[in-house]
């Protein structure tokens, strides 16, 4: 920074061999064009190319902090040391195929005017990279989900994160995205630092986003969700949104050296582990043990059942079901989950989904993430 005095807003980008992409992430934070801004580039790339290509396209700009790090960290560890560096009274970490929309600066003044611990957005953006090749229409595009945008502000109050807790503690599932989170939300200093004194560090888990969610849905007092978004999440071919598209995600756990999970999961590398056992990790690490009880095993194990239908699945679950003394309601509650998942794996009730999802989507050509930005100012839209 270009004084003592600490920015307001930390822009965190963790980075492992995405170069390209992260160059515009970096870009798009530039584009706000404010003083008391930072920007944490965080990277655990097999080389140190992209410090010599930050200089060559920005200079020796000084609201940008470089640091590389050799050691092949997992990317919990690599989030934790750019959140470690970062001064901001807030911090928003995004992906490094991500960008930040221009709204973020004021609201992140009128966050700091107000006291707030955490602030939302509605996901109406997506950008996919030419590089994403697993939906083909998609591929770089960007997508509107909806283009109205209303000035309004959702505000959860701490017993509406309890019911959300409640809800996703019982059925762990990508709905968990309605909390506070590391990933596109703006978070107070003080409240990163509360979850650090009690934990001893910010982030654990295999899933950055779940721990974070049930970690912070914990500890933050409210949870302000505006409708305006800003940031605009990018998925390209090296994402891990690629990756599960791909059903490639256990190459992900890889990376971890150890994975201390709860007993009653599965160690079955998958989405469904993943979520859970962030999850319970949180759970764990702020020794709550209401939330942990609610886990609905017949549930959780039909997902399994759903994802790896083998004998070693069968008999690692039936073994997890004894020693959770299932009763004959759990089992029946097991197979109609397990139905219910199944068919809706098949190819035509997967179709009908995804088109009732897509229907008041708008696609535009964007050959990278900066264009897309063009498209919702040329639109009306940013």
């Amino acid at each position: 920074m270009l004084n003592n005095k600490s920015p307001l807003l930390s822009i965190i980008i963790p980075t492992k061999n995405r170069q390209y992409t992260c160059l515009f992430a970096i870009e798009s934070v530039l584009l706000l064009n404010k003083e008391d801004v930072e920007i944490i580039v965080q990277d655990c790339s097999d080389s140190n190319i992209l410090e010599n290509q930050i200089v060559d396209k920005f200079g020796t700009d000084l609201r940008i902090s470089y640091e590389y790090i050799d050691t092949k960290p997992s990317m919990t560890d690599n989030w934790n040391r750019a959140f470690e560096r970062a001064t901001g009274m807030y911090k928003c970490g995004i992906g490094d195929d991500d960008a930040v929309l221009p709204s973020i600066y004021d609201i992140a003044k009128w966050a700091k005017e107000n006291d707030i611990d955490a602030v939302g957005h509605s996901k109406r953006y997506e950008y996919f990279w030419p590089d994403f090749t697993v939906t083909p229409g998609h591929t770089a595009k960007l997508i509107v989900w909806h283009s109205n945008i209303f000035e309004s502000v959702k505000v959860y109050e701490r017993k509406d994160l309890d019911e959300l807790l409640k809800i996703q503690a019982a059925r762990p599932n990508m709905n968990y995205r309605n909390l506070p989170m590391v990933y596109h939300c703006l978070l107070a200093s003080s409240l990163i630092e509360n979850l650090i004194k009690k934990t001893g560090k910010f982030l654990d888990g295999t899933s950055l986003d779940v721990y974070s969610a049930f970690s912070l849905g914990l500890l933050a007092n409210k949870f302000y969700v505006y409708d305006t978004p800003f940031t605009l999440p990018g998925a390209c071919g090296a994402s891990n949104t690629n990756r599960s598209l791909k059903k490639s995600i256990s190459n992900h756990f890889s990376e971890f050296k150890i994975i201390v999970s709860d007993k009653r999961i599965p160690k079955v590398y998958n989405l469904t582990f993943t979520i859970a056992e962030s999850t319970q990790t949180a759970f764990r690490n702020l020794n709550d043990i209401t939330y942990s009880k609610l886990l609905d095993l017949p549930y959780l194990y039909a997902d399994f059942l759903s994802y790896s239908f083998n004998i070693k699945m069968i008999k690692d679950l039936y073994r997890l079901m004894k020693e959770n003394k299932f009763t004959a309601k759990d089992y029946i509650r097991l197979v109609k989950n397990f139905v219910r998942k199944t068919l809706v794996k098949f190819r035509f009730i997967k179709k009908n989904l995804i088109r009732y999802r897509a229907k008041d989507a708008v696609l535009y050509k964007s050959d990278n993430i900066l264009e897309a930005m063009n498209v919702l100012k040329a639109e009306g839209v940013l």
